[in-house]
């Protein structure tokens, strides 16, 4: 399935069309504004139609390609407090620490 221009992501995929304006927030609370400028699939290293559809953010000139990976970004005005990374093995049912837990009573 071929990535649809921006212009032509279907409404139904946000519940509405997407925001071009975002902010990204930056883990010590700096946030930058950032315009989406298109879509593509996932890293954009291949994988086809195995990867999600992901929006790009225009960067400032002379910035490096991965400037915004792993930030966190909104198109509201709420502000954002905390949040944290997670990887495929942290985002499984159950792989949270038990040792930090107490027991079940």
């Amino acid at each position: 399935m071929p990535v649809p221009l921006l212009s032509l992501v279907p409404t139904s995929w946000l519940g509405k069309p997407v925001p071009r304006n975002w902010t990204i927030w930056m883990r010590d609370g700096l946030q930058v504004p950032a315009t989406v400028s298109g879509t593509r699939r996932g890293l954009g290293t291949g994988g086809g139609c195995t990867q999600p559809l992901l929006l790009t953010l225009g960067k400032p000139p002379g910035m490096p390609a991965g400037l915004f990976d792993g930030w966190l970004a909104v198109d509201t005005d709420q502000p954002v407090e905390q949040f944290e990374a997670l990887t495929a093995a942290s985002s499984r049912p159950n792989a949270s620490k038990t040792a930090d837990r107490p027991p079940d009573s």
